[in-house]
C-alpha cells in the first residue's frame, strides 16, 4: 500500500492516514517464530545435511 504524504500537509490529513494505515490488515503469510525450536535432532548436523544430499542421489 503507498500512501502520499504531500508537503504542507495538515496535522488532521496526517492523522487521516494514520488511521488509515491502522485499519489496514496485517499481511498473510508464514509465522516462522511459530516453528523455531520445534526440531529435535540427535544427529549431528553437517552428518545429516550430507545423508540428506546423499538420497537425491
Amino acid at each position: 500500500m503507498v500512501i502520499e504524504l504531500k508537503k504542507g500537509s495538515d496535522k488532521q490529513a496526517i492523522e487521516r492516514l494514520l488511521a488509515k494505515l491502522r485499519k489496514q490488515k496485517l499481511k498473510k503469510g508464514l509465522d516462522a517464530l511459530k516453528y523455531a525450536g520445534t526440531l529435535s535432532i540427535t544427529e549431528d548436523g553437517l552428518k545429516l545435511q550430507k545423508r540428506l544430499r546423499d538420497e537425491w542421489e
